[in-house]
């Protein structure tokens, strides 16, 4: 399937993967390495949890959210702790739990993780 294509392709990358698909701290105010969105296969994840509806999390307009808007509209870091700490301590307080989503992107420690039911 997809992820054999990927690890396939990955292998003849002529730098590491970890180090352009890796989930990390870059220059940039994007937590991950320029090919992640491949390494990971994020879109498809994201589109078959929405589609298969197999995950409570799908019903969150911001799920699977992997961007950090505070961080690239505003790039204040006070007011983007702010918004982690948020996102971090609403938990099943929903609606809110479909808003916090799109606050913050995952931090860096913990990376993305997917749902265990997809």
């Amino acid at each position: 399937g997809a992820t054999a294509i990927v690890a396939r392709r990955e292998a003849a990358y002529r730098v590491d993967s970890a180090r352009t698909g890796g989930w990390r701290w870059t220059p940039t105010s994007y937590r991950f390495g320029y090919l992640w969105t491949a390494h990971s296969l994020i879109y498809w994840w994201r589109d078959y949890g929405i589609v298969s509806q197999a995950s409570t999390e799908a019903k969150s307009y911001c799920y699977l959210n992997f961007q950090n808007p505070v961080d690239v509209i505003i790039g204040n870091e006070k007011v983007q702790k702010f918004a982690q700490f948020v996102k971090d301590n609403n938990v099943d307080n929903t609606p809110w739990d479909m808003l916090t989503d799109c606050l913050a992107a995952p931090e860096l420690g913990q990376g993305m993780k997917f749902p265990d039911d997809l």
